[in-house]
């Protein structure tokens, strides 16, 4: 009940609270973006023939996507970047139609983000987990099943094979 009015809100009306990070004294930077789309990425480090096509399947993609919590990001598949920079959240958003994720930045990678200083992002996957049978599919290129999410990196000297990818600062947190 509303002490201003004293009046309930209808049930269908939804409340919303909104924190900003700089009120709540977060280390680092909140981030959410999705990592990857169902869709086909070419690798031209791999050569011509279909190996070097990777075939990223929407069932696979579903499967994996939580696999992302946990992970840290990383920069052009050179280095992992250290903590604050990681995820903890990932999941198959259907509206999106691809892998989203939350995370913490640093506050230097976060300046990048604001400098668009990034030409996009990219994940990377386990293909020989311990103990895990990862199969790779012949189809028009070359389609893992039962990965692993190991990282996301954000690409500063490589083009990224997802152009619809995409990482955005959260200024503020929307709560139910």
């Amino acid at each position: 009940v509303s002490e201003v009015c004293g009046e309930e809100p209808p049930v269908s009306e939804s409340v919303k609270l909104y924190l900003f990070s700089e009120s709540v004294n977060l280390e680092g930077n909140l981030v959410s973006g999705v990592a990857i789309h169902p869709k086909s990425i070419w690798h031209p480090e791999a050569g011509n023939d279909f190996k070097a096509k990777h075939d990223y399947l929407k069932e696979e993609l579903k499967k994996a996507a939580e696999s992302l919590k946990g992970k840290p990001f990383g920069e052009d598949h050179l280095r992992l970047l250290p903590p604050p920079n990681s995820i903890f959240e990932g999941h198959w958003d259907e509206q999106q139609n691809g892998v989203a994720f939350k995370g913490i930045v640093s506050d230097a990678v976060a300046q990048r983000i604001r400098n668009k200083e990034y030409k996009g992002l990219s994940v990377e996957i386990d293909w020989k987990k311990p103990g895990k049978y990862v199969m790779l599919e012949k189809t028009n290129g070359t389609a893992p099943r039962n990965f692993e999410f190991t990282s996301v990196h954000f690409l500063r000297q490589f083009p990224p094979g997802d152009k619809e990818a995409y990482v955005k600062l959260m200024e503020g947190l929307v709560l139910p």
